[in-house]
């Protein structure tokens, strides 16, 4: 069974909903296209897994923490007899390995090896079952998901699955049958109750409240609407269609997402969507959607 399921990211979210609304710097762009493409490829891995509830317990995009040191593992897979860990990489195109090192080709710019991150995460996830006293066979790997990916003078027990690979891994992990007892389900509990919610390092652009661009995205094309309709608005850019009542409720979610510490209030709202034609109908919206709390001016609002 799942266990948890895969969220997005807060980096993630937090990048989605400023990309519109400011100019990332080169480095920005960069690293918010590799967020995209390693969410992706870990959805991409989850199909490989999701014919295997019955046989084992799973937990997606999991962070822990053990003697001050947090690590995150994006696949764990817990059966009868082991627990087997996956690491899962989206890169594309190709790379070699020397000495222990990792290249990009053609530039051979070298990059982080990913084994290192691996055995990092092993270590410490053995470090917290020491503490936990929980003792299971850990198994980990590297999983390459995209079909261009290709690793040149691979060392034959590198603990990596290439895209070739991945059929078969498949066809290993439906093969590891077993029954699960009340330990394996102890043992999940307890990750899934220690699994950080947030952490306190987060790398996402520095912005603040004046310097974003206001108003409602297309949840197209993510340009901004032009007029407020009463039923629909129109993006005259993609010549989609999306309800005011859903535009709103999003835009209202990436506002919370940005200023988690900054209370919803219908004057804040009114400012951001900007194209809303009154403070009243935001009050309006508010109210039907969200939780009201305090009186007069001091209302403020939540998601429930």
């Amino acid at each position: 069974m799942i266990v948890k399921e895969r969220g997005i990211s807060m980096e993630l979210q937090v990048f989605r909903c400023l990309k519109n609304r400011m100019v990332f710097t080169e480095k920005e762009k960069t690293y918010y296209i590799n967020l995209e493409k390693g969410y992706l490829g870990e959805l991409k891995f989850d199909e490989l897994t999701k014919n295997l509830v019955d046989d084992c317990l799973i937990i997606k995009d999991l962070t822990l923490e053990i003697t001050n040191n947090i690590f995150q593992i994006d696949s764990l897979l817990i059966f009868k007899d082991m627990l087997c860990v996956f690491e899962v990489k989206n890169y594309e195109d190709n790379f070699y390995f020397q000495s222990n090192k990792w290249y990009t080709l053609p530039s051979r710019k070298e990059i982080n090896n990913p084994i290192l991150q691996l055995d990092r995460s092993e270590t410490l996830l053995r470090k917290y079952f020491q503490a936990h006293r929980f003792s299971i066979p850990i198994e980990s790997k590297i999983v390459f998901v995209n079909p261009t990916f290709t690793l040149y003078q691979a060392p034959i027990d590198l603990p990596v699955v290439f895209p070739t690979q991945l059929q078969h891994l498949q066809s290993t992990l439906k093969s590891k049958r077993g029954t699960l007892t009340t330990q394996h389900t102890k043992l999940a509990k307890q990750l899934y109750d220690d699994h950080m919610v947030t952490t306190p390092f987060l790398r996402v652009p520095r912005y603040n409240y004046e310097s974003l661009r206001k108003g409602l995205e297309c949840r197209g094309c993510g340009e901004f609407y032009k007029q407020w309709g009463e039923v629909l608005l129109h993006c005259k850019n993609c010549g989609d269609f999306e309800s005011v009542e859903a535009a709103f409720v999003r835009t209202v979610k990436e506002f919370k997402i940005l200023f988690a510490e900054r209370k919803i209030t219908t004057n804040e709202i009114y400012d951001w969507c900007r194209i809303i034609p009154s403070i009243r109908l935001v009050r309006l919206l508010l109210n039907r959607y969200l939780n009201a709390r305090g009186n007069g001016r001091s209302t403020y609002y939540e998601f429930p």
